[in-house]
């Protein structure tokens, strides 16, 4: 059994939906190339820091999945992204002294988990240029009238449950400017890709592989 049939094996186990793109991962893993896998932290705006002791209750499927990446000795970088432009983006605030304490924490808990994880803010990465164009040009691309109903009863505000469109288009967006094979790790909650694809910016990227292994 080869190393990319071992790994569907292993991951569906661990999965709450099946993968999306799957084909994409599988075909890194058999051309032996390396894979950023990454997931979003985000901090509460309100309060601002990160709860180790929440985390602790959800990280064992994290915990086995980075031990099959290591037994397989599959080639990947891991990432917590922290999408820090949000409260600018969706309120007018900045919160970069908050968001910076916030990373430290995430970083000091994930490390002790995997010592080579990384901890990025995104405006540590941020294209101005691209992310405006990105942001702007998805909120005309024609969205799907339920689906923008449903961010807006989510959000609770509909033109925060609009500019949640822009904000996932123009994320993307830079994750493939500037990651290498990126899939994203997600649980329940993101099972609804929407939102990932319904702008592609180049037009001509593959769908974002994701493994709900969260």
């Amino acid at each position: 059994m080869n190393n990319f049939d071992k790994f569907i094996i292993e991951t569906e186990r661990l999965q709450c939906s099946p993968a999306e793109n799957l084909e994409l991962v599988i075909k890194y893993i058999a051309e032996n190339k390396t894979i950023t896998f990454f997931s979003w932290k985000m901090f509460d705006i309100v309060k601002p820091t990160f709860d180790p002791a929440l985390a602790d209750k959800y990280i064992e499927k994290e915990k086995e999945f980075i031990k099959i990446l290591i037994k397989l000795k599959i080639k990947f970088i891991y990432i917590k992204l922290i999408p820090d432009e949000l409260p600018r983006i969706f309120y007018g605030k900045g919160l970069n002294r908050q968001a910076i304490t916030f990373a430290k924490q995430v970083e000091k808990y994930f490390k002790n988990i995997y010592p080579n994880t990384k901890v990025i803010r995104l405006t540590k990465i941020l294209n101005r240029k691209t992310y405006d164009l990105v942001f702007y040009q998805s909120l005309s691309s024609g969205i799907d009238p339920k689906k923008l109903e449903k961010e807006m009863l989510f959000r609770k505000d509909k033109e925060i449950g609009l500019k949640a469109f822009g904000l996932f288009a123009a994320e993307t967006a830079i994750i493939y400017r500037y990651f290498k094979n990126p899939v994203l790790l997600a649980g329940t909650r993101s099972i609804d890709t929407y939102k990932y694809e319904f702008f592609k910016y180049p037009q001509n990227r593959p769908t974002l592989p994701k493994l709900f292994v969260l």
